[in-house]
This record gives C-alpha cells, sequence and structure tokens, in this order.
C-alpha cells in the first residue's frame, strides 16, 4: 500500500508542476489545460504501435489460455 501511495503522489505532484508551468508561461488554467491536452494528444499518437502491440499480446495470451483450458487433452 505504501509504494501505491508513492506512485499517486509522484504522478500528482508532477502534475501539479507541469500544470502550474504552463500556468505561469501562459497565465490562465484554461489555457494550462488546453496545452496539456494537446500534449497529451501527442502522446497517445507517438505510442498508438506500442498500444495496438500490446493489445495482440493480451489477445494472443487470452487465446493460449483458452485453448489450454477447453478441457481438450491435445493442447
Amino acid at each position: 500500500m505504501r509504494t501505491i501511495g508513492i506512485v499517486i503522489a509522484v504522478f500528482a505532484i508532477g502534475f501539479l508542476g507541469v500544470m502550474g508551468y504552463y500556468y505561469s508561461r501562459d497565465g490562465s488554467f484554461a489555457e494550462a489545460g488546453a496545452e496539456m491536452d494537446k500534449n497529451f494528444k501527442a502522446v497517445d499518437r507517438t505510442t498508438e504501435p506500442l498500444q495496438k502491440e500490446l493489445g495482440d499480446i493480451g489477445d494472443a495470451t487470452k487465446n493460449t489460455v483458452d485453448r489450454a483450458t477447453d478441457g481438450d487433452d491435445r493442447t
């Protein structure tokens, strides 16, 4: 439980730091939020191939488990 708390705290502090930077640069939370949204969209586009590959790995794992537990002793 302590580790989860540390991870959450690090993300919260990082988020507040980045928002504080954009707020001081742009002068409003609306502009800071818009900048964060733009950056998150860029990260999503950048990691799209990785997301697809991880989805394929998940599907392959599910298929393997389904075949192994279908009651057929040949698998």
